[in-house]
């Protein structure tokens, strides 16, 4: 009598264990999503001008292709066996996310912003749903540091020379490795310490 409560609660315990996991690695994911977006606005607003046409098509479509993707996956894998839902939750998050990272870099820039956050959140969907939970979670870990190298651009964009490609300056080597630095702390230690207070 005394070993199987033992064992049932071992096994209510794994399970809650791996529920409050997940939910907290899910409400990081949204969080960083949310983020991202309203840098991207924040970004686009001040730097809109001085971007010519074709690099407000790459950032808009590149934001927009990753976040999508990071949404749908993460539909995919909450509303696992429920295709049609999760694609259409998809779809519509990830336009709306797009349209958001593109809508004040120009009109085409905008339209370029919901179709690569339609399709990015369409596909997601779809492997959200064809793979396991931990090959998901590994996914969105992978999309996220892109969704977050999307607003470098920005940078990279502005203070690119029109002829000459070469750095000038050395210290300029020392950006993208503190901003990768940044990244990786970030994604670990971001969820554990969004878990200290869940």
């Amino acid at each position: 009598m005394n070993g199987l409560p033992a064992e049932y609660n071992l096994e209510q315990n794994c399970f809650h264990l791996k529920g409050a996991t997940f939910m907290t690695f899910t409400f990081f994911s949204a969080t960083t999503v949310a983020a991202i977006a309203m840098i991207a606005v924040c970004l686009a607003i001040r730097c809109a001008k001085r971007l010519n046409h074709s690099q407000r098509m790459v950032i808009s479509m590149f934001c927009g292709t990753c976040l999508g993707l990071v949404v749908g996956l993460l539909f995919g894998m909450l509303f696992s066996g429920q295709l049609f839902l999760s694609t259409m939750l998809g779809i519509l998050t990830g336009s709306l996310l797009g349209l958001i990272c593109g809508m004040f870099l120009g009109l085409v820039s905008c339209f370029e912003g919901l179709i690569a956050g339609l399709m990015g959140g369409m596909m997601g969907a779809m492997l959200g749903e064809m793979l396991t939970p931990a090959k998901v979670t590994l996914t969105i870990k992978i999309l996220l540091p892109l969704s977050m190298c999307s607003l470098l651009l920005y940078g990279v964009f502005i203070h690119r020379p029109s002829q000459d490609s070469t750095v000038k300056q050395k210290r300029w080597l020392l950006k993208p490795f503190l901003s990768l630095l940044f990244i990786m702390t970030y994604l670990m230690f971001g969820e554990a310490f969004i878990a200290r207070f869940l």
